[in-house]
């Protein structure tokens, strides 16, 4: 192993490219005099393209003399140089020192001087001049002293044995899965030669994971037992050696490898076993047989295993997923309120005010624990005046709540909660639900906490009682939303109108942006919502949080030929100053919550102009749904009320018909798409 001397500095850099190396300098340090500015001429340590260049140089070396050296010599500066550091095995002691002396002078030709020289014979150091030894072998007595340990490219060679050992120098870290994580990566394991060490510490931070620990939690007591087991083990590989030759003293010439592979997966890792086959001769075969074990014989079972039933002529039915539904809940309660349910059938209570459940009335229907309460006569479902009970620390009330939360295109908690007591009642739901939406990925995403401004009155608009729905409109576009039409890609925009009182939606889809369409958009909400009193909107120039082209296009528009075309419907235009956004907020805090359940839903799916309207019309249906009056803890209270109230006089609104996976996305059904 040798080492280039300053070789970074025996690569000129081009006249022309030299003003890119300009520094500053004062003559004899004196900061007082004038400054003069200097050229790099050569490349310097620490810049990014000085490695490439001087590798480039030294290669090109070895082609300009390829014809006054051996093909060996000329192969080992290409191959064998990792930037400046040379390593290379030879099989005898005769052919590593006239490669030495062939490197030596291929190098000079070049302006490289090679040194620090280190070699496992002592015969080959001998036949290199002192003073171009490695720092450590100057001070040593080769006939008397051992050989010492190097660094090569991180790993540590111990020359004498000609093996790799290394250096268990461990600091002291905290026990939590930060200070495990620092304490495995610092072990340098380039080649593997230490994974099976490491992997009991990765198994450990896996089930760290698993328990969703924190980064600064303190681990627990069972995986700290067996972290500072590992510990006091891994010292061990202090001792530890890998040979840095496969082959054997003595071995002879190679004419013959082979490498073989066993590997088997288990479900906490991956173990494998490769043997090294050589030969000295080659035998000419007539016929090669294998004698290795086909791993189809290993897998008979997979091969003798059932075929999958079909779901083709068994389709489910309502019926059964209903059953299959209730069987599972009925589980969940035995599990978790057995007391409760034993004092039911024996009509003794419900166990006492300790039962978590006492203040919810509970009664027994078909063996199923549902709120009692005084609705029993109601014009309700059955199962909205009487809800079935769960407790918030089962799976399936995680899983109920997450798939609710993703059904109303991941809204708040108070819209999650009205949702999931049309059917269920679970225990310190507000706990749950605020967990499952700090913990979903797409709502901590776009829910980001933004600046808060300080707001203004509210306008009279919003104060007026007594007003149906939509007799104060605001009104604003977004977008753009790129649609399919054939095989182009067409942009269209949204309108929304938002009723100023009773923060109900109406959404329009646009294909341009002139004053046309938008007339023609606030005539077919008239005609669908009702006669409007009074219009707000911004004035074309300040519409925040919309792309630019949409900020561009709005300035075109014709607000006086819209106001003018309003006029004798008895219907007054004001528009809002300019930079003046947040008089718009009742509106923009609507186009961002349909912002956000578009980008949940669709993310990166592009529909066509019928699906983009079934969509809209969806969102419009589940912002509609929203609660707009606080929810009760209370389970004798009335459901909140919400838009829908006092638009269909009816709050649930109709489900899509179906049931839905995440592979319809790229269905070609386009409705199941949608």
């Amino acid at each position: 192993m040798g080492d280039i001397q300053a070789m970074f500095h025996q690569v000129k850099v081009a006249e022309q490219d030299r003003d890119f190396l300009r520094f500053l300098w004062w003559p004899e340090g004196d900061i007082s005099r004038e400054l003069k500015v200097y050229r790099m001429t050569v490349h310097l340590f620490g810049a990014v393209s000085s490695p490439s260049c001087a590798s480039y140089a030294l290669k090109k070396t070895a082609d300009d003399n390829k014809e006054d050296f051996s093909e060996l010599a000329v192969l080992a500066v290409k191959r064998n140089f990792y930037v400046d550091d040379c390593l290379m095995s030879l099989g005898s002691e005769e052919e590593a020192i006239k490669m030495v002396n062939e490197l030596n002078a291929l190098c000079k030709r070049g302006g490289f001087q090679l040194e620090k020289w280190i070699s496992n014979s002592r015969a080959v150091l001998h036949s290199i001049p002192e003073e171009h030894w490695a720092k450590d072998l100057k001070e040593l007595n080769l006939d008397q002293d051992d050989l010492p340990a190097e660094r090569v490219l991180g790993l540590l060679w111990c020359v004498e044995s000609d093996s790799f050992k290394f250096k268990m120098k461990m600091k002291h870290q905290s026990p939590t899965r930060c200070g495990m994580l620092s304490i495995t990566s610092s072990l340098y394991n380039p080649l593997g030669f230490l994974s099976p060490a490491i992997l009991p510490a990765k198994m450990m931070q896996q089930e760290l994971c698993r328990r969703s620990c924190g980064w600064d939690d303190v681990i627990p007591l069972d995986i700290l037992k067996r972290w500072e087991q590992w510990l006091e083990e891994v010292k061990l590989l202090a001792s530890f050696k890998v040979a840095r030759c496969m082959q054997t003293k003595d071995f002879g010439d190679l004419t013959y490898c082979q490498l073989h592979h066993f590997a088997d997966a288990s479900k906490d890792g991956y173990g494998t076993v490769t043997y090294i086959r050589l030969k000295t001769h080659l035998l000419q075969l007539i016929r090669q047989k294998a004698h290795l074990t086909d791993s189809d014989l290993n897998n008979g079972l997979v091969k003798r295993q059932r075929a999958a039933v079909t779901s083709k002529g068994n389709a489910l039915k309502p019926k059964d997923l209903l059953e299959a539904e209730l069987a599972i809940v009925r589980y969940c309660q035995q599990q978790r309120f057995e007391d409760e349910i034993s004092c039911l059938l024996s009509k003794t209570g419900t166990g006492g005010r300790q039962s978590s459940i006492y203040k919810l009335d509970p009664i027994l229907d078909n063996g199923l624990l549902r709120v009692g309460g005084r609705l029993s006569k109601g014009a309700m479902p059955m199962e909205e005046k009487h809800p079935l009970i769960l407790s918030k620390d089962q799976h399936v009330s995680r899983l109920i709540l997450k798939s609710i939360h993703q059904l109303l295109g991941h809204s708040g908690r108070n819209h999650t909660l009205s949702t999931l007591r049309r059917k269920y009642w679970i225990t310190n739901a507000n706990a749950a639900v605020r967990k499952i939406i700090s913990e979903c990925r797409n709502c901590r995403r776009f829910n980001r906490r933004a600046l808060e401004q300080k707001m203004a009155d509210l306008p009279k608009e919003r104060l007026v009682p007594d007003m149906p729905p939509f007799t104060n409109v605001g009104v604003d576009y977004f977008g753009p939303v790129e649609i399919k039409q054939g095989r182009k890609q067409c942009k269209r925009y949204d309108v929304i109108f938002t009723c100023m009182t009773s923060r109900a939606i109406h959404l329009e889809v646009e294909n341009s942006l002139e004053t046309d369409a938008c007339i023609n958009a606030i005539r077919r909400f008239i005609s669908r919502r009702g006669q409007v009193v009074h219009i707000r909107s911004d004035n074309g120039t300040n519409f925040v949080g919309t792309e630019r082209e949409l900020r561009k296009a709005l300035v075109s528009l014709d607000h006086k030929r819209i106001q003018d075309a309003l006029t004798p419907s008895g219907i007054e235009w004001s528009f809002n100053p300019p930079s003046a956004s947040h008089y718009g907020g009742v509106w923009e805090r609507m186009i961002r919550l349909v912002r956000r359940i578009l980008n949940s839903v669709l993310r990166q799916q592009r529909l066509d102009d019928d699906g983009l309207h079934t969509v809209m019309c969806e969102i419009e249906a589940i912002l509609n749904d929203c609660p707009i009056t606080r929810l009760s803890d209370e389970p004798n209270d009335l459901e909140p009320l919400t838009p829908n109230h006092l638009l269909l006089l009816k709050g649930k609104p109709a489900l899509p018909p179906g049931l839905f996976e995440p592979s319809d996305m790229y269905v070609k059904r386009r409705w199941r798409q949608v």
